[in-house]
């Protein structure tokens, strides 16, 4: 588990960005065997924000038997020190300033920051909010097949078959120039409705 912060808002090129809540944080947690993540939002780092997302993540994977995350002030808290016992869960701390043993959620929140600069502007122009970036990279890693199991972590997790982000036209490799064409532009026109659908969220959330 490690948290990973809002993006600031002159390196992404925009104007200042609300959300929802008023998210400034995102904590990431991902199971080391299946690689399943989950982010949730949140607005600060505290105790509360911990416990709210583990137990996000036990509703959705279950009780972890241990849990990794380094050792910053809220992770010391006598209120979480009593948390983990109550739900079985075992804590391991990282080493203090190395990111390396946390090398696993680094990896990913590494990847999610790119999703976010390049999220910030489509063909059209438009950005996508940072924190509905983010969830979407998310989705995109749990149903990405894994190169050593050629299964997705949601499959692993779930033992459900993953059905996909999105439709993408197959290209075969007897295809001709004008197939490849049109599937790139498939392609195109997949992602951007993706986008559109993201943008109506959030909408919604924020009127």
């Amino acid at each position: 588990l490690d948290f990973m912060a809002k993006p600031n808002d002159a390196k992404l090129g925009g104007l200042p960005e609300t959300s929802p809540g008023g998210w400034k944080h995102l904590c990431v947690i991902v199971d080391e065997g299946t690689r399943v993540a989950l982010a949730v939002p949140s607005e600060s780092t505290s105790t509360r924000d911990v416990v709210q997302a583990l137990l996000q993540w036990c509703a959705c994977y279950g009780v972890p038997s241990t849990l990794q995350m380094d050792m910053a002030g809220a992770h010391q808290s006598r209120e979480l020190a009593m948390f983990l016992p109550m739900m079985g869960v075992s804590l391991r701390p990282g080493v203090p300033r190395r990111p390396q043993s946390q090398g696993l959620t680094e990896r990913l929140i590494r990847d999610i920051k790119s999703s976010i600069h390049t999220a910030q502007s489509d063909r059209r122009g438009y950005s996508t909010p940072w924190w509905a970036a983010a969830l979407v990279a998310i989705m995109v890693h749990n149903h990405s097949t894994l190169y050593d199991t050629h299964l997705s972590p949601h499959e692993l997790a779930t033992g459900a078959p993953s059905p996909g982000l999105v439709s993408l036209p197959a290209c075969g490799d007897d295809s001709d120039d004008e197939s490849e064409v049109a599937d790139a532009e498939g392609a195109a026109n997949t992602w951007l409705k993706l986008h559109e659908w993201v943008g109506s969220a959030y909408a919604l959330l924020t009127q």
